[in-house]
Formats: C-alpha cells, structure tokens, sequence
C-alpha cells in the first residue's frame, strides 16, 4: 500500500490500517494514506499519533466523568445540582495526560505499524486472510496494548516495582474483558472493504463515455494497484502515485506550499528505481506525469499533444519540489544540472476529441505499469505504439472499472 498517496489515500485511515480496501469514504490517498507512505527511511507517523492520542483524551474524559457520576447518584440524591462543576473541579488532569501521552507516543505509531505488517503479510481480502488478521490482533496486539498500558501507568505514579504485581493479577482479566468489544470492532475494521463511493453522475459520465472526475481516477487506480501490483514486490515497490485531489491546478494556485510539502513528502519515500504516477488536472484536461525524483527526470504525456510550458504552475511545483528534495537528501550533483531538470516529452497517442483525456490518462498509466520500466522511451514504448487509442482500447478501460465497482460495491445512487 506504500505505492498509494492518497493522503491519508487512497494512506493514510480508521483504525489505521493502510489497507487499499481503506474505510468508506476515504480517498487515501496517507498513503498513504497510500497514505501512509513508508521507505527510504522511518518518518514517525504524526497523523496517527495525534488521532489516538485525541481518541485516548476523549476516552479517558467519558470515563472519568461516567464513573463520578455513577458514585455520585450513590452517595449524593441531590447530585444533579450544579454537577456539572462538581465534575469537572474533580477531573483527575494527570491521568489524562498520562492516557493522551500514551495514545500518541506508543498506540498510534505501534498499531500503524502493527496494521502496516499484517497487510504486507496478509495482502488478500478473503475470509481466511480475515479471520487470521482478526485472531492475530487478539492474540498479538491486545496483550502487547495492555502491557504497554499498565508499564505506561505505573511508570508515571512511579510504581514499577508493583508491575509485576499488577501483571500478574489484572493482565488477563483485562485482556479477556476487552474481547468483548475488540473482536467485533476488528472485524468490522478489516470488512469495511469499500474505498470511495461512486455516484450516479460518475457511472452516466463512463456509460456516455463524457469527461470524467477525481474520484474515477482514483478508483482506477486502486483497480491497477489490486490487479497489477498487490503481492507483487517489485512492482508495488518500483510504482507509486501522486494523489490528483491533493495537487492539482486549484490547490497549486491556492496552496502552493502545501502542495510541495506534499510531493516532497512523498519523493522523501524514494528508493532506488521509483517512479511516481501522477495523474493531473489542469481544470479542463487530464495529463500523466511519470517523475522519478533521484534521477531528476520527470515524463510528460499529454494526449492533446500540447508543451509542459502551457502549465507553468504545475512546471514550478514539480521542479521547486524536485530541488527541495535533492537538498533535504543532500544530494551531490553536477554544477551543469544543479539548476536543470530533464523533462521529456513522450509522444504517446493522441486522442481525436476533447471528451477522451481521462480514458487516456489511465490507459497510460495500465501500459506503464504493464511494462514495468522505470524509464519511458521518448517515442512510447514499442508494444503500445499507436498514432490513437481504438474506441476498443478505451472501452477495455471502462470495463474494467465497471468490473471493479460491482466487485468492491462502490457503487452509490
């Protein structure tokens, strides 16, 4: 899933799990989700961290109060006067501290990364892969998660020499206490199999053959990752995508900043031999950037046969991020490329209409992938090769996504 950067997608994630089946609604792309991209080095996953640290304050909050409440309503018959304050003037704040630290010092990086290993493990979406994910995560996380909390616990109320103790008297109870709900929310996170949600509108765009949006690309792109790339190491590791709903015209126009933070971010993942898909809207049209960062070479096809000079603020961010990233590897180049970087224009086939740039633009990406060559020939690779897609070609792609929505039930009208 590391080749997804659909931003926490396509990456990053509920219960955070990276899976490409991530939860509904989610488009990824930490992947990243992803989205949620992992390589090149550890990068401590601070979306994560926050978000169960939030979830083990607001925890923590309810159960502080529903417990005085209940010893209130025992002891106090007028303990609805003014409770309220009463609550809160007795809220324990070093425990929630203790909780929130917690969530986001061991909760959030250990079950990200715990998620991370079983879809690597386990990358089919079938009952058995379920069930053993499940069984795993009881058998593995649960005691790990308790261990960790008691440690966690008396190491702030500076009772270590008790944790043996404690162990021993409360570990199991807890632990069988918690199969009570963490069995069916397992089961439920590692279910939800659905990744966005298609429309009526997107499936009358495909069926009238009519431009089409973010979310069709998208989906056909988990479509190429689950069909092409899923189990198969060198491609899921050599492939990975630029997420067109986190950079695009308006974003680059408006957030400049952000939009590089967010490639660099992703090009910071690169290892040896990667190229990163980007499918790019320019408002209007559908273009393809292949870019491999460590070389410095980025592959333009555009099927209306225009110049990456028509779209100088897409040019700007990939070569600003391009130089941010070479400084932040510290990379060494020669003084006659320091300020160059090589863009090539593939001359891929050429559509006749001004409706087809999308089918295009994923078709290229399916015979990208296909060839499974970091390097695209100038003239397009020789298998492929043709003046224009046939209308045969084109409809292979809408298939093939309408194949998918039935499968994963993406389908919502």
């Amino acid at each position: 899933m590391d080749a997804l950067g659909f931003g926490s997608g396509f990456s990053g994630f509920w219960k955070w799990n990276p899976s490409p089946e991530s939860r509904r609604r989610r488009i990824r792309s930490n992947s990243t989700s992803p989205g949620s991209i992992v390589g090149g080095g550890y990068q401590f996953p601070v979306k994560q961290a926050i978000t169960a640290a939030s979830l083990a304050l607001t925890g923590d909050t309810i159960a502080q109060i529903s417990n005085r409440w209940s010893k209130a309503k025992e002891t106090d018959e007028n303990a609805s006067q003014d409770v309220l304050s009463r609550l809160l003037s007795e809220h324990d704040l070093l425990r929630a501290l203790r909780m929130t630290s917690y969530g986001f010092l061991f909760y959030g990086p250990g079950s990200f990364a715990w998620y991370q290993l079983l879809d690597h493990c386990l990358p089919k979406p079938n009952v058995q892969n379920l069930m053993l994910k499940v069984l795993l995560n009881q058998i593995v996380l649960g005691p790990c998660v308790i261990a960790v909390v008691f440690a966690w616990n008396n190491l702030w109320q500076q009772k270590l020499s008790e944790l043996p103790e404690k162990y021993r008297r409360d570990a199991l109870p807890a632990l069988l206490y918690g199969f009570r709900f963490w069995v069916p929310v397992s089961v439920l996170n590692f279910c939800l199999t659905c990744t966005e949600t298609i429309g009526k509108e997107d499936l009358e765009h495909i069926f009238r053959h009519q431009e089409l949006g973010v979310g069709v690309i998208h989906t056909y792109i988990r479509f190429l990752y689950d069909n092409f790339m899923r189990g198969n190491d060198q491609l899921s590791n050599r492939f990975r995508f630029v997420s067109s709903s986190l950079v695009n015209k308006a974003l680059i126009c408006r957030e400049p900043d952000s939009c590089r933070e967010y490639l660099v971010k992703r090009f910071m993942a690169s290892s040896t031999n990667n190229l990163y898909l980007w499918p790019y809207n320019s408002g209007c049209h559908w273009l393809l950037l292949a870019i491999d960062p460590l070389k410095e070479v980025v592959y333009f096809l555009n099927s209306i046969d225009g110049e990456w000079t028509n779209y100088p603020d897409m040019k700007q961010l990939v070569d600003t991020s391009i130089k941010v990233f070479r400084s932040q590897r510290q990379a060494r180049v020669p003084r006659t490329k320091s300020s160059n970087i090589t863009w090539i224009k593939v001359q891929c086939p050429l559509q006749r209409n001004g409706i087809d740039c999308g089918y295009f633009v994923m078709r290229f990406m399916r015979e990208i992938i296909n060839m499974n060559q970091i390097e695209i020939p100038i003239t397009y690779f020789d298998e492929y090769k043709c003046a224009h897609y046939t209308r045969l070609q084109l409809e292979q792609i809408k298939e093939e996504l309408c194949q998918y929505f039935i499968e994963k039930r993406l389908i919502s009208i």
